[in-house]
């Protein structure tokens, strides 16, 4: 465990550092020298090989920004592809376990979910309740700690571990979600909720995602206070989302998936 925070404020200290220094040359270094490239090239001279990798660098940055849906997309569809081949073995483990503790139900559950611009859409995801769980009782919130309605043994392990999320990324091939992304609800929950939080129809600008800034910092939804948290969050990555803040939330996941602790 010690090595482990020690790791991860390793990691944290490190993407800090890469980040100040991705600012650094977008935002200081980079316009400086391609102004005076503008005016006058034999102003570069000085700083010979480096003026060309900046120059290099800046039209790198400034094309993945102009084309960052469709870069963001391969990134989906690669990281996708990579997910489903590597955790195979743990699925296939994890159903036939499903249909030992539940076998009256299936193992893939299907729901529909509200996707970018209000599109309702079927998510997938490994069964963790028993069937019929919420008859009678309607969509609820998860619950982030023991629920009753969770399949014995395996139920709580699924849901902690998020590899009852995993077949979501068959969601994201097909286009219905990215990896990062505002977390896609069910739709009573969305219409419940236009109505309580005025900026919450923002969230459905993009795809929705697997993993995301909210879901990083902030634990399971249990009131309204904490849905109106999470959207500022979710608005925040739709204004500042960028091809590096894709992969920080992507690791910073992995870190809050092995550590069971939100980064704030």
């Amino acid at each position: 465990m010690l090595k482990l925070k020690i790791f991860n404020k390793i990691a944290k200290i490190h993407l800090q550092i890469l980040g100040l220094a991705v600012i650094l040359m977008s935002l200081v270094i980079i316009p400086t020298v391609l102004a005076m490239s503008l005016h006058d090239a034999a102003a570069l001279e000085p700083y010979g090989f480096m003026a060309v990798y900046l120059s290099v660098f800046s039209a790198i940055v400034h094309y993945a920004q102009s084309k960052f849906l469709k870069i963001k997309r391969f990134f989906d569809i690669s990281v996708s592809l990579i997910a489903i081949t590597v955790t195979a073995p743990v699925v296939l483990v994890c159903c036939a376990l499903i249909k030992v503790f539940s076998p009256n139900g299936k193992i893939i559950y299907f729901q529909d979910r509200v996707g970018k611009d209000g599109k309702v859409f079927r998510i997938y995801k490994l069964r963790s309740m028993k069937p019929d769980a919420e008859k009678g009782i309607g969509a609820v919130w998860a619950n982030e700690g023991d629920d009753h309605r969770v399949i014995p043994f395996i139920g709580n392990f699924l849901r902690k571990t998020h590899i009852d999320e995993i077949p979501q990324f068959y969601n994201v091939l097909i286009g219905d979600m990215s990896v990062v992304g505002p977390r896609p609800e069910r739709p009573e929950i969305v219409n419940d909720l236009k109505e309580k939080v005025p900026e919450y129809q923002k969230r459905l600008s993009v795809r929705p995602g697997i993993t995301g800034l909210a879901q990083i910092r902030h634990r399971y939804d249990k009131t309204l206070r904490d849905v109106k948290k999470k959207v500022k969050l979710d608005l925040l990555y739709i204004r500042k989302t960028c091809l590096i803040g894709e992969v920080g939330i992507l690791l910073r996941t992995f870190v809050v998936i092995f550590t069971g602790k939100v980064i704030h």
